[in-house]
């Protein structure tokens, strides 16, 4: 990634906090996670809109070079043209740096992806408050493990969840982000690509570990076309895959033309002929799928390139019905 140094939560104040202040996610530039566990540094952060400063880094394992003082700068601040701050709809920014990086980006959650949907554990990271009782604000980056809940369950306890929020957390209260964890990411471990992916962004909550109440945060799936569009440059941009579709009785054959050696594809279907809902899976490196199906089955399908972050637009869109 070579333009945006990573997601972050615009200026307003931190979850329940009377600070106004920005925590942003380093994940995009400046450590990659391991299938075996993470790969972090831990940072004081001071920002102003000029100028980010990372100061004292300590020691990170396998990241090299970061025993040094980091000072980066930023160029631009890029807010969601959307962004309520009143119902918090569509909270996130962009940070773009003034120099490049080449670290590994995580990557955020494709479009259509169920990996973002209720009873999935997810992984939420910051320097927020420990203690509901008291600040208490650590040194090093903390972590917490949360499941992610409907909307629905959500919507009973708070009543301005939108499509473009998720919510996470325990109903007894007894984990949750917390003031100062605004802005950081929460996180999915995708078993099948071995990945972990970005699936949210801290954005609110009402009090800290409160029972009854979940942690609201961003739903990045739902920006991946606007984070693609502004962080990637044209030549990073993979071109669209041409697919072909082959019926044989039951067996649905999907195969698609080679147009990225970095990164891989996300097979997208949605039922025909109402469109709705669109899910994807992710094939990886993969140029073919084979499924056996029903009869009486029905879906449109289309293929899209990804490398890191930048996707390509839609394939080919065709439909088959299996009789």
């Amino acid at each position: 990634m070579t333009k945006i140094f990573g997601l972050l939560k615009y200026l307003k104040a931190y979850k329940g906090s009377v600070f106004l202040n920005i925590f942003f996610n380093i994940l995009y530039t400046l450590f990659s996670f391991a299938s075996l566990g993470f790969v972090m540094p831990f940072f004081d952060i001071l920002f102003n809109p000029e100028r980010l400063v990372l100061d004292k880094p300590v020691f990170v394992t396998s990241v090299e070079g970061l025993k040094s003082y980091l000072d980066y700068y930023i160029s631009q601040i890029i807010i969601h043209p959307a962004f309520n701050q009143f119902t918090l709809d569509s909270d996130l920014a962009l940070l773009e740096l003034s120099v490049v990086t080449t670290l590994t980006p995580i990557q955020t959650l494709g479009h259509y992806s169920l990996n973002d949907g209720p009873s999935i554990n997810a992984t939420a990271l910051g320097w927020g408050d420990t203690s509901s009782a008291t600040f208490a604000f650590p040194d090093t980056l903390q972590m917490v493990d949360l499941p992610i809940v409907s909307n629905d369950h959500c919507a009973e306890r708070t009543s301005f969840i939108t499509e473009n929020m998720l919510c996470a957390g325990f109903f007894s209260g007894v984990k949750d982000t917390c003031t100062g964890d605004s802005g950081g990411p929460l996180m999915v471990f995708d078993e099948t690509s071995q990945r972990w992916h970005q699936v949210g962004i801290t954005s609110f909550g009402v009090g800290c570990e409160a029972q009854g109440g979940f942690g609201g945060y961003t739903r990045v799936k739902n920006f991946s076309d606007f984070i693609s569009t502004i962080i990637c440059l044209d030549v990073e941009m993979p071109a669209a895959p041409i697919m072909d579709l082959q019926i044989s009785g039951g067996d649905v054959t999907v195969s698609w033309t080679n147009t990225t050696d970095l990164g891989g594809y996300r097979l997208n279907y949605a039922p025909y002929p109402d469109a709705s809902p669109i899910e994807s899976i992710d094939m990886q490196n993969q140029r073919q799928f084979s499924i056996t199906l029903p009869s009486g089955s029905a879906f449109f399908v289309a293929i899209n390139a990804y490398e890191n972050n930048c996707r390509s637009g839609l394939s080919n869109i065709d439909h088959f019905i299996i009789n």
